[in-house]
């Protein structure tokens, strides 16, 4: 099942939801990186706090897919100044059954009904299998962005 994030029992589950997406996208290449550009210190409680947040916001959709009371996986659309941004993140135990392409084309219609430009889709480094499912529904690989931290030595 596929639904905003909403109800008490919602937001006791977030927060353990938030640890396994921290958990799992810290592990992967470029995850760190990205954790700490959402924010300084990004620990489950924080980003289960940012993600609350976020779903209380109206230029954003936040969905979540259950499993029981389970959170499973989470998808959110953020409209940003030019572009509307998407994020999906699947618990790896409930990944490849059809949860993040729900997820996604619910965003789809969502960004298109209330967006003002194109769509971003959010992919880590390597992360074929979520490349693939954005191509599939029309994305397409535009920019791969380097980064290497400055060196404060000179």
């Amino acid at each position: 099942m596929t639904s905003p994030l909403g109800g008490a029992a919602d937001l006791e589950h977030l927060s353990e939801f938030a640890g396994v997406l921290v958990a799992d996208v810290s592990t992967r290449r470029g995850g760190f990186d990205l954790l700490h550009e959402i924010s300084d210190d990004p620990t489950p409680s924080v980003v289960a706090d940012l993600l609350l947040q976020r779903s209380q916001r109206s230029d954003s959709l936040l969905l979540i897919s259950k499993d029981g009371d389970t959170i499973v996986g989470l998808g959110v659309a953020a409209q940003g100044s030019r572009v509307t941004h998407i994020g999906l993140f699947v618990r790896p135990s409930h990944r490849n059954q059809g949860r993040g392409t729900t997820m996604l084309d619910q965003l789809i219609v969502w960004a298109n009904d209330h967006g003002s430009g194109p769509l971003e889709g959010w992919s880590l480094p390597g992360d074929r299998s979520m490349k693939q499912r954005f191509e599939i529904t029309g994305f397409k690989a535009r920019l791969l962005i380097m980064q290497r931290p400055a060196d404060h030595s000179h």
